[in-house]
């Protein structure tokens, strides 16, 4: 079973990049990704994801006080800051 994987940053090429590296991993794949908190958030709730990798500065709320949202509401998937 892959590891589903949500990708929120601001930053396209960064989201791209990672895409690229996880979606070449046999074990982990990309199931979305969002460029700011509240897409990201919603997303999460959406597609689930196991694990969401978290830029820390975002347009207007950060990375930290986004994942403290998003765990609130999808406790069982892990943040990488």
């Amino acid at each position: 079973m892959s590891a589903r994987v949500l990708l929120v940053d601001d930053h396209p090429l960064m989201r791209d990049g990672l895409r690229l590296l996880i979606d070449g991993q046999p074990d982990m794949k990309v199931v979305g990704a969002a460029g700011d908190g509240d897409t990201g958030v919603a997303a999460a709730i959406e597609l689930s994801p196991d694990v969401v990798m978290m830029d820390i500065e975002l347009p207007g709320e950060n990375g930290i006080a986004v994942s403290r949202r998003l765990l609130e509401r999808c406790p069982s998937s892990r943040v990488i800051i």
